[in-house]
């Protein structure tokens, strides 16, 4: 073995390598295990980055790999690791040919350690223990992931991995923020063995269109969001449902249960795909929940109860029935319809300020003797409207 190539260290009588010689044209490289008769045991931050090896086998002799060792390094195809360490950080960032590693002998991947790979095809045995935040984030050819880890997803875990179509989740009890978020999944089965799935997750996952949810958690703040092609979903196991997780989504159809028992603001807002809605939950409609659903005009208040600020405001609503079923109606709750023509109104409340302002289609109104005031501006700028009192 050719030791002549290092450049290199001594500490403690023991040897670090520092990079690779100028003049080195060996392209597929053996971390030696002695170098002039002492110990080589760890490889320094950056050592190799930007280097042209093609090649690298790193043996249980290494017990340390400082940050960013082989980071940059472009033509890097395939590794060897044995070492007795973890993976660091940045270690093979940015090697975008690298196709090949087995992580047979590997226990902790560290954070953004694989960031930009090129790799295609990932298996996880269970002798790994921890992986760190970003570890696959922009590896484009990704297609396959393998997990049996014995460790949580990370945030930003497979972030922009376009290619990985699939993942199966079978093996998981937690996922973190943005883990998915612009992957390329087309379908999604979380089991009941998850408990938790952070912010994000899946959101902006655009070739995403099929969703079972059995996890025990709640739906979590834009968990779903922008997940354009996603058309259906099924609430039958979902208790929560956070802010803006299916904001911009492509849902065409949502029926809400008796299950559900919290709905946080702004889940549904610019659905514009969104055309009809059953609401059976138990808990009232939240500030803009469905604001700016331009097709949503089917929309049952039969179990509604109260119903918050600006909740419709841009919805293409074309008739309420309002029954007295309806505590509470907050201000600017219908604002802006531009579609709404008819309001039948038995809910017992007051009509609060701009709750029907700039319904400008807005002709028939029926309110009941229930109603014991009408604030000044609640229809304002609606230049049709005709109001009757029964």
């Amino acid at each position: 073995m050719n030791t002549d190539i290092f450049d290199y260290t001594e500490l403690d009588n023991q040897i670090i390598i520092t990079g690779l010689k100028n003049d080195t044209i060996e392209t597929s490289i053996i971390i030696p295990k002695k170098i002039n008769g002492k110990p080589v045991t760890q490889i320094a931050e950056r050592a190799f980055k930007k280097s042209h090896i093609t090649g690298v086998q790193i043996g249980e002799n290494i017990k340390n790999i400082e940050l960013a060792a082989f980071e940059d390094c472009k033509e890097l195809v395939s590794v060897v690791y044995k070492a007795h360490c973890k993976i660091p950080n940045s270690c093979f960032c940015n090697c975008t040919n690298l196709s090949e590693f087995d992580f047979a002998h590997v226990e902790v991947i560290d954070q953004a350690a694989f960031v930009a790979s090129g790799l295609t095809k990932v298996y996880l045995p269970n002798n790994i223990k921890k992986i760190e935040g970003e570890a696959f984030r922009n590896c484009e050819k990704l297609s396959s992931v393998d997990w049996h880890a014995q460790c949580d997803i990370p945030e930003l875990c497979f972030a922009y991995c376009l290619k990985l179509s699939t993942f199966n989740f079978d093996n998981i009890a937690a996922i973190g923020n943005d883990a998915f978020m612009y992957s390329g999944l087309t379908e999604v089965i979380l089991s009941y063995n998850i408990e938790k799935i952070g912010l994000g997750t899946f959101r902006y996952c655009n070739e995403l269109s099929s969703v079972i949810w059995n996890a025990q958690c709640g739906i979590s703040f834009e968990c779903f969001f922008n997940c354009s092609k996603l058309v259906k979903f099924d609430f039958a196991n979902v208790e929560t449902i956070g802010e803006f997780a299916f904001s911009g989504s492509g849902l065409e159809k949502v029926d809400l249960l008796q299950n559900i028992r919290k709905i946080e603001p702004l889940v549904f807002f610019q659905c514009n795909k969104l055309m009809s809605v059953t609401w059976y939950a138990q808990c009232g409609i939240p500030e803009r929940c469905f604001a700016n659903c331009s097709k949503l005009n089917t929309f049952d208040f039969a179990y509604v109860q109260n119903i918050g600020k600006y909740a419709f405001t841009s919805s293409g609503l074309k008739e309420i029935y309002l029954a007295d079923n309806v505590k509470e109606i907050e201000e600017g709750a219908f604002r802006s319809c531009h579609n709404l023509k008819k309001v039948e109104w038995n809910a017992d409340c007051s009509i609060h300020d701009y709750v029907f302002e700039k319904c400008q289609k807005l002709k028939e109104v029926i309110i009941s003797d229930k109603v014991c005031s009408i604030e000044t501006d609640a229809f304002k700028d609606c230049p049709n409207i005709e109001i009757t009192f029964v």
